[in-house]
Protein backbone atom coordinates (compact mmCIF):
# COMPACT_ATOMS: atom_id res chain seq x y z
CA UNK A 1 0.00 0.00 0.00
CA UNK A 2 0.86 3.68 -0.24
CA UNK A 3 -0.51 5.20 3.12
CA UNK A 4 1.73 8.50 4.21
CA UNK A 5 -0.09 8.57 7.89
CA UNK A 6 -1.77 7.04 10.20
CA UNK A 7 -3.78 7.99 13.11
CA UNK A 8 -5.40 5.01 15.87
CA UNK A 9 -6.83 6.47 18.69
CA UNK A 10 -9.94 4.83 21.31
CA UNK A 11 -9.81 2.20 19.97
CA UNK A 12 -9.81 -0.15 22.98
CA UNK A 13 -10.32 -4.01 21.41
CA UNK A 14 -7.73 -3.59 19.15
CA UNK A 15 -5.12 -5.69 19.77
CA UNK A 16 -3.18 -5.89 16.38
CA UNK A 17 -1.93 -3.38 14.20
CA UNK A 18 -0.26 -4.89 10.72
CA UNK A 19 1.41 -1.30 8.61
CA UNK A 20 4.00 -2.96 7.20
CA UNK A 21 5.09 -2.13 3.49
CA UNK A 22 3.62 0.89 3.17
CA UNK A 23 4.84 4.84 3.05
CA UNK A 24 4.31 6.18 6.18
CA UNK A 25 6.19 9.07 7.67
CA UNK A 26 4.07 9.23 10.68
CA UNK A 27 2.09 7.00 13.08
CA UNK A 28 -0.37 8.18 16.30
CA UNK A 29 -0.79 5.52 18.58
CA UNK A 30 -3.51 6.76 21.24
CA UNK A 31 -6.19 4.61 23.37
CA UNK A 32 -4.98 1.54 22.55
CA UNK A 33 -5.12 -0.54 25.65
CA UNK A 34 -5.10 -3.66 24.43
CA UNK A 35 -2.96 -3.55 21.90
CA UNK A 36 0.00 -6.19 22.07
CA UNK A 37 1.46 -6.17 18.52
CA UNK A 38 2.83 -3.85 16.32
CA UNK A 39 3.37 -4.06 12.92
CA UNK A 40 4.98 -1.12 11.33
CA UNK A 41 8.27 -2.23 9.66
CA UNK A 42 9.96 -1.15 5.81
CA UNK A 43 8.22 2.74 6.20
CA UNK A 44 9.79 5.91 6.40
CA UNK A 45 8.79 6.47 9.81
CA UNK A 46 11.07 8.87 12.10
CA UNK A 47 10.19 8.94 14.99
CA UNK A 48 7.90 6.50 17.47
CA UNK A 49 6.04 6.80 20.63
CA UNK A 50 4.85 4.06 22.00
CA UNK A 51 4.56 4.83 25.59
CA UNK A 52 1.02 4.28 25.97
CA UNK A 53 0.85 0.83 25.04
CA UNK A 54 1.25 -0.69 28.24
CA UNK A 55 0.22 -4.54 27.10
CA UNK A 56 2.65 -4.64 24.18
CA UNK A 57 4.78 -7.79 23.73
CA UNK A 58 5.87 -7.55 20.13
CA UNK A 59 6.98 -4.78 18.37
CA UNK A 60 8.46 -4.81 14.72
CA UNK A 61 9.93 -1.43 13.40
CA UNK A 62 12.66 -2.61 11.19
CA UNK A 63 13.71 -0.97 8.00
CA UNK A 64 12.66 3.01 9.07
CA UNK A 65 14.27 6.08 9.54
CA UNK A 66 13.60 6.24 13.13
CA UNK A 67 16.94 7.80 15.27
CA UNK A 68 15.55 7.43 18.83
CA UNK A 69 13.17 4.62 20.47
CA UNK A 70 12.12 4.67 24.19
CA UNK A 71 10.54 1.05 25.51
CA UNK A 72 10.50 1.81 28.78
CA UNK A 73 7.05 2.05 29.48
CA UNK A 74 6.48 -0.92 27.74
CA UNK A 75 7.23 -3.88 30.44
CA UNK A 76 5.30 -6.73 28.56
CA UNK A 77 7.57 -6.36 25.98
CA UNK A 78 8.99 -9.69 24.47
CA UNK A 79 10.10 -9.45 21.32
CA UNK A 80 11.74 -6.35 19.30
CA UNK A 81 13.16 -5.89 15.79
CA UNK A 82 14.26 -2.52 15.44
CA UNK A 83 17.42 -3.39 12.72
CA UNK A 84 18.38 -0.80 10.11
CA UNK A 85 17.19 2.38 11.48
CA UNK A 86 19.20 5.26 12.88
CA UNK A 87 19.19 4.69 16.17
CA UNK A 88 21.51 6.14 18.21
CA UNK A 89 19.63 5.70 21.94
CA UNK A 90 17.24 3.00 22.47
CA UNK A 91 15.77 2.61 26.32
CA UNK A 92 14.50 -0.72 27.03
CA UNK A 93 14.82 0.01 31.00
CA UNK A 94 12.30 -2.37 32.64
CA UNK A 95 11.59 -4.75 29.66
CA UNK A 96 12.79 -7.61 31.84
CA UNK A 97 10.62 -10.19 29.95
CA UNK A 98 12.77 -9.20 26.58
CA UNK A 99 13.52 -12.64 24.68
CA UNK A 100 14.25 -11.35 21.37
CA UNK A 101 16.51 -7.96 20.41
CA UNK A 102 17.24 -7.46 16.97
CA UNK A 103 19.23 -3.69 17.09
CA UNK A 104 21.36 -4.39 13.93
CA UNK A 105 22.40 -1.77 11.77
CA UNK A 106 21.91 1.36 13.86
CA UNK A 107 24.49 3.78 15.61
CA UNK A 108 24.19 2.70 18.93
CA UNK A 109 27.53 3.13 20.43
CA UNK A 110 29.28 2.67 23.72
CA UNK A 111 28.64 -0.86 25.44
CA UNK A 112 25.15 -2.62 25.37
CA UNK A 113 24.81 -5.11 28.35
CA UNK A 114 21.61 -6.94 28.14
CA UNK A 115 22.40 -8.86 31.58
CA UNK A 116 18.87 -7.38 33.02
CA UNK A 117 16.86 -9.85 30.50
CA UNK A 118 17.70 -12.90 31.50
CA UNK A 119 14.37 -14.71 29.26
CA UNK A 120 16.88 -13.13 25.79
CA UNK A 121 17.79 -15.83 23.59
CA UNK A 122 18.51 -13.80 20.76
CA UNK A 123 20.49 -10.90 20.34
CA UNK A 124 21.35 -8.95 17.00
CA UNK A 125 23.27 -6.12 17.32
CA UNK A 126 26.16 -5.66 14.90
CA UNK A 127 26.56 -3.18 12.19
CA UNK A 128 26.55 -0.36 15.03
CA UNK A 129 29.61 1.72 16.61
CA UNK A 130 29.71 -0.97 19.56
CA UNK A 131 32.68 -1.03 21.86
CA UNK A 132 31.89 -3.83 24.45
CA UNK A 133 28.89 -6.65 24.42
CA UNK A 134 28.49 -8.08 28.24
CA UNK A 135 26.20 -11.03 27.64
CA UNK A 136 27.42 -14.25 29.71
CA UNK A 137 24.80 -14.28 32.30
CA UNK A 138 22.36 -14.82 29.47
CA UNK A 139 22.51 -18.13 30.16
CA UNK A 140 19.36 -18.96 27.46
CA UNK A 141 21.13 -17.65 24.85
CA UNK A 142 21.49 -19.50 21.59
CA UNK A 143 21.50 -17.39 18.76
CA UNK A 144 24.43 -13.84 19.11
CA UNK A 145 25.13 -11.70 16.11
CA UNK A 146 27.67 -9.14 17.15
CA UNK A 147 29.69 -8.35 13.88
CA UNK A 148 30.96 -5.31 12.39
CA UNK A 149 31.06 -3.99 15.79
CA UNK A 150 34.61 -2.35 17.57
CA UNK A 151 34.37 -4.54 20.92
CA UNK A 152 38.28 -6.09 21.75
CA UNK A 153 36.67 -8.99 23.80
CA UNK A 154 33.90 -11.36 24.39
CA UNK A 155 32.58 -13.45 27.42
CA UNK A 156 30.96 -16.57 26.24
CA UNK A 157 31.92 -18.89 28.71
CA UNK A 158 28.12 -19.30 30.57
CA UNK A 159 26.18 -19.82 27.32
CA UNK A 160 26.00 -23.28 27.75
CA UNK A 161 23.10 -23.11 24.90
CA UNK A 162 24.70 -20.77 22.06
CA UNK A 163 24.29 -22.45 19.10
CA UNK A 164 25.24 -19.37 16.55
CA UNK A 165 27.93 -16.89 17.16
CA UNK A 166 28.80 -14.33 14.42
CA UNK A 167 31.66 -12.47 15.39
CA UNK A 168 33.35 -11.17 12.18
CA UNK A 169 34.59 -7.75 11.71
CA UNK A 170 35.39 -6.87 15.41
CA UNK A 171 38.58 -6.28 17.33
CA UNK A 172 38.88 -9.39 18.69
CA UNK A 173 42.32 -10.75 19.38
CA UNK A 174 41.36 -13.92 22.09
CA UNK A 175 38.26 -15.97 22.01
CA UNK A 176 37.15 -18.59 24.86
CA UNK A 177 34.39 -20.83 23.53
CA UNK A 178 35.87 -24.42 24.69
CA UNK A 179 32.42 -23.80 26.93
CA UNK A 180 29.79 -23.58 23.85
CA UNK A 181 29.44 -27.38 23.23
CA UNK A 182 26.24 -26.58 21.35
CA UNK A 183 27.89 -24.24 18.87
CA UNK A 184 27.03 -25.09 15.24
CA UNK A 185 27.91 -21.83 13.97
CA UNK A 186 30.99 -19.85 14.62
CA UNK A 187 32.40 -16.64 12.16
CA UNK A 188 35.70 -14.93 13.74
CA UNK A 189 36.68 -13.62 9.97
CA UNK A 190 38.27 -10.28 9.44
CA UNK A 191 39.24 -10.09 13.35
CA UNK A 192 43.36 -9.66 14.69
CA UNK A 193 42.56 -12.89 16.42
CA UNK A 194 45.66 -14.68 17.93
CA UNK A 195 43.87 -16.92 19.83
CA UNK A 196 40.50 -19.16 19.27
CA UNK A 197 39.96 -21.73 22.40
CA UNK A 198 38.28 -24.76 21.95
CA UNK A 199 37.82 -27.84 24.07
CA UNK A 200 39.38 -31.39 23.08
CA UNK A 201 37.33 -32.88 20.40
CA UNK A 202 34.99 -30.04 19.96
CA UNK A 203 33.91 -29.92 16.59
CA UNK A 204 32.17 -26.34 14.92
CA UNK A 205 30.46 -27.88 11.35
CA UNK A 206 30.63 -24.32 10.36
CA UNK A 207 33.33 -21.94 11.27
CA UNK A 208 34.62 -19.43 9.77
CA UNK A 209 38.30 -18.12 10.46
CA UNK A 210 41.18 -15.87 8.39
CA UNK A 211 43.71 -18.41 10.10
CA UNK A 212 42.75 -21.59 11.67
CA UNK A 213 46.39 -21.94 12.94
CA UNK A 214 45.18 -19.95 16.03
CA UNK A 215 43.16 -22.81 17.25
CA UNK A 216 44.28 -24.29 20.79
CA UNK A 217 42.84 -27.28 21.82
CA UNK A 218 41.98 -27.24 26.13
CA UNK A 219 42.58 -30.30 28.08
CA UNK A 220 41.11 -31.50 31.15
Amino acid sequence: NALTQAKFSNCPKLQVAALGDNSLMSLELKGLPELYTLGCYSNNITSLDVSELQKLEMLECYNNNIASLDLSKNAKLMTLTCQNNLISLLNIEGCSGLKKLDCANNRLSGSLDTSAYPALYYLHCGGNGLSAVTVNSNTELTDLACENTNITSLQISALAKLVSLVANDCQLTELDASNNLKLEKLYLQGNPLTKLILAEGQNISDLKLDNHDVIVRKTE
